[in-house]
């Protein structure tokens, strides 16, 4: 979900794409305890995502002293000739996952009255915003206190179009077994779909095309041959062991520098069909894009031996590691699980957005609900009580939990490491961002610290993401 992540945070920090001024602006204050507000100016900014999308919507007087960002998830609405787009009408309430008439958590009031450096910025507890032709009016408790905004004037803003469907020919396919699945009598194969294949030592190729799949099948036979059965494959159907791709298929395009992808996005649905005599043939959605890909593949496909570690020690570290976190990103994600005393679940990621070099991922457990404070120290442990970490174990091809990886590019993970032992402290500045600091080890006892002071990004609920090796 970075790249979603990473788009939406830029649509804030910009929100340049349009933007409508009206009447002076007025804001008053606790008028029965509610503060009124009449907004001099409009900005937006549209994303498509799929089949829906987002409109993240800037109210706020000239100065920008008072200011109302909110991100309202619904279809694309009308597009005019001139390429914009007009925010669907009716009533859009806060709720956490992204459905079409909501309104996202991380929708914040800023106040900066008491001068830049002072400002403050708040999340919405309660929100409601109703939109008619011309006209929003967004209802919301900021710390306890009603604020009304009202604004009169367009809605409109430059529309972020779907791409075009896609038809690739694939000329190289190539997959890795692995009979180690949380999930009993179930294996996996990862398989690739390339247009120009891999190096000898199984890396990624400049200008190439990939798309990777991790499919369920049966667990094989100790003396059996290893293949993809033949059958049809569906994106995310986990209903039984065989027949599924797990819902973490990608499609990458690189150029000529491999450590980042010209285009990359999740395929959210589909199916994948391998053929008696190994061809192959899909029809894949993709999650961002909302384009169909069309594949075909003439061929048999590749079995590489698989080198990862089927039990622990999973670790490949030779040595202690001192990450280097300088230009890196901060996400958390509320993973909607409760475990111990009903402890909640979230998911901690500091990635580097280039995706190359040192990455950290921790399972969390804190608080009884999606409103808890991050903030605190953490002890790795299976213990289910609150301010731990879970220790990283691998289901298949997948790092689950809490891990210590290295890319060299956005598709290889090079080095990486179960984190099993020791402590991570999260602490909240008075700024808004976070400092993560850690020192745990892997199961070879080898010993990883790093420090990073970033802006997070929490999203009030998500699936929990896993590194796919």
């Amino acid at each position: 979900m970075k790249k979603f992540f990473n788009l939406a945070m830029a649509f804030v920090a910009t929100m340049i794409l349009f933007s409508s001024c009206d009447k002076d602006s007025t804001f008053d204050p606790e008028q029965d305890n509610t503060v009124n507000f009449t907004p001099a100016k409009f900005t937006g900014g549209h994303m498509s995502i799929g089949k829906s999308g987002f409109y993240i919507v800037m109210l706020s007087d000239e100065e920008d002293i008072h200011s109302y960002v909110l991100t309202l998830y619904n279809k694309l609405g009308e597009v005019d000739e001139n390429g914009n787009v007009t925010i669907p009408s009716g009533t859009y309430t806060l709720a956490a996952g992204g459905e079409d008439y909501s309104i996202a958590p991380h929708s914040q009031y800023t106040d900066k009255s008491e001068g830049a450096e002072n400002s403050r910025t708040v999340h919405f507890t309660e929100a409601t915003a109703v939109v008619s032709e011309n006209k929003l009016v967004l209802t919301a408790v900021i710390e306890g206190v009603k604020h009304v905004v009202t604004y009169n004037g367009s809605l409109s803003m430059r529309a972020d179009l779907p791409e075009p469907d896609l038809e690739f020919v694939a000329n190289h396919a190539y997959a890795y077994y692995a009979g180690n699945t949380s999930e009993e009598n179930v294996a996996e194969f990862k398989l690739f779909l390339s247009d120009i294949g891999r190096d000898e030592k199984g890396n990624v190729l400049p200008n190439g095309t990939y798309y990777r799949f991790n499919l369920c099948v049966d667990k094989l036979d100790s003396n059996a041959e290893i293949a993809i059965p033949a059958g049809k494959y569906e994106i995310g159907k986990t209903g039984s062991a065989t027949g599924y791709i797990t819902d973490d298929a990608m499609y990458y395009k690189f150029g000529e520098n491999t450590s980042v992808a010209e285009d990359d996005d999740m395929i959210s649905s589909g199916y994948l069909t391998v053929n008696e005599d190994g061809s192959i043939e899909a029809s894949l959605v993709m999650y961002f894009s909302g384009a169909t890909h069309t594949i075909t593949f003439s061929g048999e496909v590749d079995i590489l031996e698989n080198t990862m570690p089927s039990e622990a020690p999973y670790s490949t570290l030779t040595s202690d590691r001192v990450c280097d976190l300088s230009n890196h990103s901060f996400s958390c994600y509320y993973n909607e699980k409760s475990y111990g005393d009903g402890y909640q679940s979230w998911t901690v990621s500091i990635y580097n957005e280039k995706f190359v070099g040192d990455n950290i991922v921790l399972e969390i457990l804190c608080g009884t609900d999606m409103n808890a404070d991050i903030s605190g120290k953490y002890t790795i442990s299976n213990s289910l009580d609150e301010y731990t970490a879970f220790p990283g174990y691998v289901d298949g091809f997948t790092l689950m939990s809490s891990w210590y990886y290295y890319r060299e590019n956005a598709l290889n993970i090079s080095e990486y490491a179960p984190i099993v032992d020791g402590w991570v402290e999260i602490q909240k500045n008075d700024e808004g961002t976070y400092t993560i600091t850690f020192d745990v080890y892997d199961d070879l006892n080898n010993n990883i610290t790093g420090s990073s002071n970033v802006t997070p990004f929490m999203e009030a609920a998500a699936s929990q993401p896993a590194i796919n090796l």
